[in-house]
């Protein structure tokens, strides 16, 4: 499993096409990851409309070439190599640097309240995978609601039937059987 980052907007290319590449923002992979998420790309987005494209796939002097558009997160091709488009901001060429402001971000995103990024932690998982945030912010919230215990109540209903399930009722019983 190999990590690659690549800020939105940029070029992803084949090794096999492309030996080397000394452009900014343009990421130069193996061919079998190329050609895996080449494949996803084009089984997922058949059927979306051109603006909602999240890549562009197009070839450029008989090269292959993906540019990510306006997406940033996650991909896990087919061989467990994954690929994170992190945002393009202005003056800032890290990609550690990016992937730091882009957790803050989610970090005050109303709508991920629930998951927990302290400033302590960015700085310790700034070369993990952003998945791996997800995963782990995932399993402290299922470990918090775990021991708080789940909620084990029963809804009392009385109904005549002819089994015995739950609690007999000798008195009602006796006086309708």
């Amino acid at each position: 499993m190999a990590l690659f980052q690549i800020s939105e907007y940029g070029k992803i290319k084949s090794d096999k096409e492309v030996k080397i590449t000394t452009k900014e923002n343009e990421l130069v992979i193996p061919n079998t990851t190329f050609n895996n998420l080449w494949d996803f790309i084009l089984e997922h987005q058949s059927d979306v409309s051109v603006s909602e494209k999240a890549f562009e796939l197009y070839t450029k002097g008989g090269k292959r070439v993906i540019k990510a558009k306006n997406y940033v997160g996650v991909i896990e091709t087919k061989n467990k190599d994954v690929i994170e488009v992190l945002p393009k901001i202005f003056g800032i060429t890290s990609m550690n640097e990016s992937k730091r402001i882009f957790l803050k971000m989610l970090a005050v995103l109303k709508n991920f309240n629930n998951l927990s990024f302290q400033d302590a932690s960015l700085d310790s998982k700034s070369d993990f995978p952003i998945l791996e945030i997800f995963i782990t912010n995932y399993v402290i919230e299922i470990e918090k609601l775990i021991l708080q215990g789940v909620k084990k109540g029963y809804i009392h209903v009385d109904k005549n039937l002819p089994f015995l399930k739950g609690k007999l009722l000798f008195n009602k019983h006796i006086q309708f059987n």
